[in-house]
């Protein structure tokens, strides 16, 4: 079976997440800091423009895009398709 295009995309986010740190472990070249941010940065994008089926897959994006509560969510004029998923997932209208 293959995985959800959201699982696949979280798990690309790991990844690159992994690759980051490891680059920033290393170097403090902001070139190569900034790159490997960057890499990080474009598959959190790709996630959030891919609409979540449930709530599992609702909240991998918000887990990556947060990295686990480490930043902000994003806010209803920030994210609008993020939280008209959340309102559609629990049943709340506008």
């Amino acid at each position: 079976m293959t995985a959800a295009p959201i699982v696949t995309l979280f798990r690309e986010w790991q990844a690159a997440k992994s690759a980051e740190k490891a680059v920033c472990a290393i170097t403090d070249d902001e070139d190569e800091t900034d790159r490997a941010w960057l890499v990080r940065y474009e598959v959190e994008k790709r996630l959030m423009r891919e609409p979540s089926r449930d709530a599992r897959e609702w909240m991998l994006k918000l887990c990556a895009w947060t990295n686990f509560g480490d930043t902000d969510a994003p806010n209803a004029q920030e994210s609008p398709q993020l939280w008209a998923e959340a309102r559609a997932l629990v049943g709340v209208s506008t």
